[in-house]
């Protein structure tokens, strides 16, 4: 990570950090611990790295991956994982959670590409899809049928999907909230809107714990563009709403992601939320 904080260390590590045009795709993952990995979608370009991260890992057990939404820099390796993690790790499956509203078209891409007939073949189902139904009152997982799952237990280091909205061509997209050693962690994914994320903090946080002696620390990676466009926030049109966010959370660290031009979104950043006036804001980098 770059200025303002060297000794800054982001608690997601980044197998690419760029958009779908570009050839470093945004996926990322982190370990809650020494037996489980959690990746933040797959793009095909980046499979190969995973795998590798996988074999140098022998004390996996768990395999998660959360997804954000289905276009193909963010999906298209995720049967190839599946397989994988089955290959390098005999008896363990790949958990995928999405939203629930993007659960039947995820279903579909993962079966168009082949994880149907695994079982057959490997002995076992290769995958499970909880769905976590976030717009509904009471919170709950759901199959891949779309049962709810009563005793399903949630993983510690899950919080909830954050709904957003990016693509009219897709069901749904959706962002996820995450304890990761004791810090807040907000994934935007691919987004066109700030505001799901702003009050999902109002909603977690709330106005009376504004403290930076007892807010948790906070990890928000955003989805950013130099150029102006449709699907993606434009970081010159947000950086007002950024600052005033970052004001209202002083443990807040804003890392962005899924950008276009480095040069031009670092010019951006000098421009309008310099480091010499203290804010926080760093540029998400490959591990």
């Amino acid at each position: 990570m770059s200025e303002p904080c060297k000794t800054f260390e982001p608690k997601l590590k980044f197998f690419g950090t760029m958009n779908g045009a570009s050839g470093s795709h945004t996926n990322a993952f982190f370990c809650p611990d020494d037996e489980t990995i959690v990746f933040l979608d797959m793009s095909l370009l980046n499979v190969y790295a995973a795998d590798d991260l996988i074999r140098m890992m022998p004390n996996l057990r768990r395999y998660y991956m959360c997804v954000t939404h289905n276009h193909y820099d963010h999906v298209s390796g995720i049967d190839k994982l599946a397989f994988d993690v089955r290959l390098y790790s005999p008896g363990s499956s790949l958990t995928i959670i999405v939203d629930e509203r993007i659960r039947e078209e995820t279903v579909m891409h993962l079966e168009t590409g082949g994880l149907r007939s695994l079982p057959g073949h490997y002995g076992g189902e290769v995958y499970e899809l909880l769905s976590f139904d976030s717009y509904r009152s009471a919170y709950t997982f759901r199959d891949k049928s779309g049962k709810p799952l009563s005793r399903m237990v949630s993983p510690e280091w899950f919080v909830k999907t954050i709904p957003t909205s990016h693509s009219l061509r897709l069901s749904g997209a959706s962002g996820f909230a995450l304890n990761v050693d004791g810090s807040l962690i907000i994934y935007s994914g691919d987004t066109s809107q700030l505001s799901p994320y702003v009050e999902f903090l109002r909603d977690e946080i709330g106005d009376e714990q504004r403290n930076a002696r007892i807010d948790p620390p906070i990890e928000f990676y955003l989805d950013v563009m130099a150029r102006k466009e449709e699907l993606h926030l434009s970081f010159s049109e947000v950086a007002e709403d950024l600052k005033c966010l970052l004001a209202s959370y002083p443990t807040m660290k804003l890392i962005l992601m899924h950008y276009d031009e480095v040069g031009k979104l670092k010019q951006l950043i000098e421009k309008l939320m310099p480091a010499s006036q203290g804010w926080p804001v760093y540029i998400a980098k490959p591990f």
